[in-house]
């Protein structure tokens, strides 16, 4: 089950970060011409930068999951029970497990020679 985890947060983040089919909302989020990074007070440039991160996206989508009782976090459920606390802590360690599959997968892919991610 954690296998199948780890495959559908990267798969959905470089799909969403990535391919064609998650460019519509990429597209909403436009990145400025000649843009190093977003201004302190740039929330739609930041937000542009962060939707083409398959790491940051991964967060997102492994935390998103924890809705659905998916994730490395959920043995916690029986300590913590059904609490709105509780959901929040496993989201936020789900999230974090999701950002650290995909750094991996983006280590090996690069290590093997695959374009710049």
């Amino acid at each position: 089950m954690l296998l199948l985890w780890m495959l559908a947060v990267y798969g959905i983040a470089d799909t969403v970060s990535k391919a064609r089919v998650g460019a519509p909302l990429r597209r909403r989020f436009p990145l400025p011409d000649g843009a190093n990074g977003p201004g302190p007070d740039d929330l739609a440039v930041t937000f542009a930068h962060l939707i083409r991160c398959p790491k940051c996206v991964g967060w997102w989508v492994s935390a998103l999951l924890t809705l659905l009782h998916m994730g490395p976090a959920e043995a916690l459920s029986a300590l913590g029970g059904g609490s709105i606390v509780a959901l929040a802590v496993r989201a936020v360690l789900n999230g974090f497990a999701g950002a650290a599959v995909c750094w991996f997968v983006y280590v090996v892919l690069h290590k093997l020679g695959a374009d710049d991610l």
